[in-house]
């Protein structure tokens, strides 16, 4: 898959050479006069390219080892670029997280303060409000090595956290309103372990119900949300319909485990809707899964909507 470049990635190649590079060189060790120290920057690079065009309003670098354990913030790209973080040398984990503060709705935990001495448990991101709109974040996570007066460059590359389900519905009659639930996700992701299939960011296995919104007519509709928990193999997406003409009634949709960073899609008529749906999915590429309806009824006790 390609990944396309940021302006992070030129910038830090820059910071390598001429009288930058010898700036840093020259500085003093801020962990001891015996501790030999080297240098890290960044260089970024998007693991979609349709985020290519991303606008950061906030980054976050961590980086977590033997030696020390380190966060900084910066306000744009470019500020993250032209700097150098000063470490002991060894061997570490760096992660950067873009978009993913408080105001953009996330919980974290576990980021270490500025020159920590103890290495972190990981890190982990919640939603600060499960009934407030989900905002996409980025974050990547990859090993660094530190050379005693080196400016070495980590190179995560920023994957999407939050998947997304559209939602495609026809013949949806006037004056029906139809709430989206989806449950079984996970409650918090370790954003540096890695999942079943090698991608980092691990859902926990505390689950939560997220309400992701309405539908009211037909056309697509796009909802961000929580990947599935890592101890379920499928998760729930709840319809409750009501009218002005009909008595409100819940579908159930039995769907496969929705993965972070990843898009599915399911195309419904209104009038296909049953109290129950087992839904299997089908790839399109590497982000993107088309969902059907199987017309297999693996609960029959369920009852049909009247």
């Amino acid at each position: 898959m390609k990944k396309t470049l940021t302006f992070a990635a030129v910038a830090a190649t820059l910071l390598l050479t001429g009288c930058v590079r010898e700036i840093y060189e020259q500085q003093p060790s801020e962990y001891g006069e015996n501790v030999p120290v080297g240098y890290l920057a960044t260089s970024l690079s998007w693991e979609q390219d349709r985020d290519a065009g991303t606008s950061v309003h906030q980054l976050t670098s961590a980086v977590d080892g033997v030696g020390a354990s380190f966060s900084k913030g910066y306000g744009t790209l470019r500020e993250a670029a032209s700097d150098a973080i000063q470490l002991p040398v060894g061997e570490y984990d760096f992660i950067t997280m873009a978009n993913m503060t408080e105001s953009d709705g996330y919980v974290l935990s576990g980021v270490p303060p500025t020159k920590a001495f103890e290495r972190t448990g990981g890190i982990y991101v919640s939603l600060k409000d499960t009934s407030a709109p989900l905002q996409q974040s980025w974050f990547g996570v990859t090993g660094a090595s530190v050379k005693e007066n080196v400016v070495s460059v980590a190179s995560p590359v920023l994957q999407r956290l939050l998947p997304s389900i559209t939602l495609h519905l026809t013949d949806v009659p006037a004056g029906t309103v139809i709430s989206v639930t989806l449950k079984g996700v996970a409650k918090r992701i370790l954003l540096t372990a890695k999942d079943a299939n090698g991608h980092y960011g691990l859902p926990g296995e505390e689950t939560i119900d997220l309400v992701l919104g309405t539908v009211t007519g037909d056309g697509d509709k796009e909802f961000l949300c929580l990947p599935t928990a890592s101890n379920q193999e499928r998760c729930f997406l709840i319809f409750d319909v009501t009218s002005s003409s009909e008595p409100p009634f819940t579908c159930i949709c039995d769907v496969p485990a929705v993965s972070g960073g990843k898009d599915y899609r399911l195309d419904l008529d209104f009038h296909d809707i049953e109290s129950y749906l087992y839904i299997t999915s089908q790839r399109i590429n590497d982000w993107e899964e088309g969902w059907t309806i199987s017309g297999e009824v693996l609960n029959p006790q369920v009852s049909s909507k009247k």
